[in-house]
C-alpha cells in the first residue's frame, strides 16, 4: 500500500503550502522594506534571492502541472475543470513575468527599494487567484479521487517525474531547493527531505550551497 505522505495529493499539497507561505512573506515584507528601507545589504539580498526562488518555483510548479499532471489526468477525469485552471496559470503568469521584469535577471538580480510597492501589488494579485485555484486543484487531486485513479507504483513514478520535471525548469539550485525545504514545516520538510537524493540534504544545502543561500535565512522556517 502507498505511503500516503509521498502520493501525489501529499506532494501538491506540499508544494502549495511553500508557495502560499512565500505569497505571505513577501506581501508581508515586502510592505515593510518599501515604508522602511532595507536595513542592509544583507537583508535587500537575502529579499531578492527569496523573490527570486519563489517566481521560479511558481513558474516551473505550473509548467509541470500543464505539461505533464494535467494532461494525464484529464484522460481520467474528464469532467473537472482543467480548462479553468489553466485560464488561471495564465492570470498568475502575467504577474509572474512582472516579478521578472522588476528583478532584472536571473544571473544579477536586484530589488531596489523603488520597485517593492509594485513587487508587493503584483504579488497581492497572484495572492487572489492562488488561494481559489488551489482550492480547485486540491479537490481534483484529492487523495480520494487519486487513489481511484492511480495505483501506488504509479504515483510514485508520477511523482519522480513530476519532481525531476519541476526541478529541471528552476534555478538556481542554490537557491529553490532550500527555499522550498524551509517554506515547509519540519514534518513535511522530513518527507521532501527522504524524497531526494542524500547528497542534496547532507552536504549540497548544508554545507556547499550554505554561503549562497544564507542570506534567505530571517524569511525562512527553521
Amino acid at each position: 500500500m502507498l505511503d500516503t505522505n509521498i502520493g501525489i495529493s501529499a506532494n501538491i499539497l506540499r508544494i502549495h503550502k511553500a508557495i502560499t507561505r512565500a505569497l505571505d512573506v513577501i506581501v508581508t515584507q515586502g510592505q515593510l522594506f518599501a515604508q522602511e528601507g532595507y536595513p542592509d545589504q544583507a537583508v535587500q539580498a537575502g529579499f531578492t534571492s527569496y523573490v527570486l526562488s519563489f517566481e521560479s518555483i511558481l513558474h516551473a510548479h505550473h509548467l509541470t502541472e500543464e505539461e505533464l499532471a494535467f494532461p494525464y489526468f484529464r484522460e481520467k477525469m474528464p469532467g473537472e475543470p482543467f480548462d479553468l485552471l489553466l485560464v488561471q496559470h495564465s492570470e498568475i503568469a502575467m504577474s509572474v513575468y512582472k516579478i521578472r521584469d522588476l528583478l532584472g535577471s536571473h544571473e544579477n538580480p536586484h530589488l531596489d527599494v523603488g520597485s517593492l510597492k509594485e513587487l508587493v501589488q503584483v504579488v497581492t494579485k497572484i495572492d487572489q487567484i492562488w488561494h481559489p485555484h488551489i482550492e480547485i486543484e486540491e479537490n481534483i487531486f484529492s487523495l480520494e479521487k487519486i487513489n481511484g485513479l492511480a495505483s501506488g507504483e504509479e504515483q510514485v513514478l508520477l511523482s519522480r517525474q513530476f519532481a525531476e520535471h519541476s526541478q529541471k525548469h528552476s534555478s538556481p539550485d542554490y537557491l529553490v531547493i532550500p527555499f522550498i525545504l524551509h517554506n515547509l514545516s519540519p514534518a513535511d520538510r522530513l518527507v521532501i527531505s527522504q524524497l531526494l537524493p542524500p547528497v542534496v540534504t547532507q552536504q549540497l544545502v548544508p554545507i556547499v550551497w550554505k554561503e549562497k543561500w544564507h542570506p534567505m535565512q530571517p524569511f525562512l522556517l527553521e
